[in-house]
């Protein structure tokens, strides 16, 4: 069997405007518009951040279309009703014109041969293209943005949120040290802590000989290096978790580790040294350790390989990752993952390919990431 699995990092898929109305001390404009009067400010804000998402959301969905996959790895997701609202308003359309085109094709044939189509045929063509199974998971993110998935496939899934540092066997001395700040505040963690800041999902899709971890590691927000302990500590319990289901079978097992990682493992195929020629360290280790895993996007140019662009910076990375299983990338030695930038804002200037309508210079944009997908045999 043929299934094409993606990964997406939607970009703050909210539908609560709590968000819309979060301002930034002193800030009084809405584009070129000056307000003064609080209220008239919030108004306007609200205004404009809904006109904005459904720019946004219009090219998300072109790039999930684009992707046509079976399966999508969902990162920053609101809840179920904002998964639901963006399904059925912004990727249905895409879906529905691309079955009426497979059923008038069908029907064509049909006239032809002289015999009408079965109803297994046109139930065979809904399954092809639309994703009947959709979950978001409520995780660990004090902003409420959670990991989910789309399925074209039935599937039956675990949350693995409340699994905690002592329980994985994840604690590590540097963590002693490590401070979180939520809210403004300092906090200490220790062993008894959940260790996932948002959700590890395991889904298995029956049909098919096949279970994804879906995971969004910490951000770097409050600094990488600063964040490295606890993002290895995540990797490493997302490690034990595929241990713990497949034991001696872990190699020869089929699986995949899908999900925007918020790290990086090189810059166009190079380790990351600092001024003085040193390597600067990572917290992925435990994931992309190749006797664990094959990170199926290194198959790719090196300068091809990014998935996000960091202005600041201007530096072009792969946080979004699809590893597999040593057997099932043995198995599909010629699977190269396909990375959709056609939404990416054209400040991302390397990639010159074409871009969806209506991309803008910084937004516009289906995401600040872009879908990965990859088509195996299982």
């Amino acid at each position: 069997m043929r299934i094409r699995v993606a990964t997406f990092n939607v970009e703050n898929l909210f539908s609560r405007l709590a968000f819309a109305d979060s301002i930034a001390p002193g800030e009084n404009h809405v584009g070129l518009y000056r307000f003064d009067d609080p209220e008239e400010l919030r108004l306007a804000r609200r205004i404009a951040e809904a006109v904005a998402s459904d720019d946004k959301r219009q090219l998300t969905a072109l790039a999930l279309n684009e992707a046509r996959a079976d399966f999508v790895a969902l990162q920053e997701v609101d809840n179920a009703n904002a998964l639901r609202v963006f399904y059925d308003r912004y990727l249905r359309p895409h879906l529905d014109t691309a079955a009426a085109r497979e059923k008038r094709a069908l029907s064509d044939e049909a006239r032809r041969s002289g015999r009408p189509p079965s109803e297994e045929d046109v139930a065979a063509i809904d399954r092809r293209h639309y994703f009947d199974w959709r979950q978001v998971v409520e995780g660990n993110d004090g902003r409420g943005i959670d990991v989910g998935f789309m399925s074209k496939r039935p599937i039956r899934f675990s949350s693995h949120a409340n699994r905690t540092f002592g329980e994985l066997g994840v604690w590590s001395p540097e963590l002693e040290s490590y401070r979180e700040f939520i809210g403004g505040k300092e906090r200490v963690i220790s062993k008894a802590d959940k260790l996932f800041r948002r959700d590890c999902l395991e889904v298995d899709i029956e049909g098919a000989d096949l279970t994804i971890f879906i995971c969004h590691l910490k951000s770097m927000s409050q600094a990488r290096a600063k964040t490295q302990a606890l993002r290895q500590a995540e990797a490493l319990g997302v490690r034990r978790l595929v241990e713990a289901r497949f034991g001696s079978r872990t190699a020869d097992a089929p699986w995949l580790i899908c999900g925007d990682f918020n790290d990086y493992i090189e810059i166009d195929g190079e380790p990351e040294r600092d001024d003085f020629g040193a390597l600067v360290p990572h917290g992925l280790g435990p994931l992309v350790d190749p006797a664990f895993a094959v990170n199926l996007i290194q198959r790719r140019p090196p300068k091809d390989r990014w998935t996000t662009y960091f202005a600041p910076g201007d530096v072009y990375s792969q946080l979004d990752f699809i590893l597999a299983s040593p057997a099932l990338a043995k198995a599909n030695p010629h699977a190269i993952p396909d990375i959709i930038r056609g939404g990416q804002p054209y400040r991302a200037r390397r990639y010159e390919g074409p871009r969806y309508p209506r991309v803008g210079w910084d937004r516009p944009k289906a995401s600040d990431h872009s879908p990965v997908v990859v088509e195996l045999e299982v």
